[in-house]
């Protein structure tokens, strides 16, 4: 990743996506809930844009890099969640 994405992504950011992840594996409509999060992500790719929830900005620049790695994060967080609920 290059120096922007590394500053943006800092340990609060990655750890948002996967409690994010987690709390979507706990509810009772988790897949659609994942699709829907998976379905975002890739418009914020194709749109070449991130949007950051806690300083409510939208920045230019992305990539498929990028959004895999989010993308991941979430997962993460998700199985544990259907690992701890099984």
């Amino acid at each position: 990743m290059n120096k922007n994405y590394n500053k943006d992504c800092t340990n609060i950011y990655i750890l948002n996506h996967i409690l994010i992840g987690f709390f979507v594996g706990l509810i009772k409509y988790k897949y659609i809930l994942i699709l829907l999060i998976i379905l975002y992500q890739f418009i914020q790719l194709i749109f070449n844009v991130r949007f950051f929830i806690y300083d409510f900005k939208i920045k230019k620049g992305n990539s498929l890099k990028h959004t895999l790695n989010k993308l991941l994060q979430y997962l993460y967080g998700f199985l544990v969640s259907i690992l701890i609920i099984n």
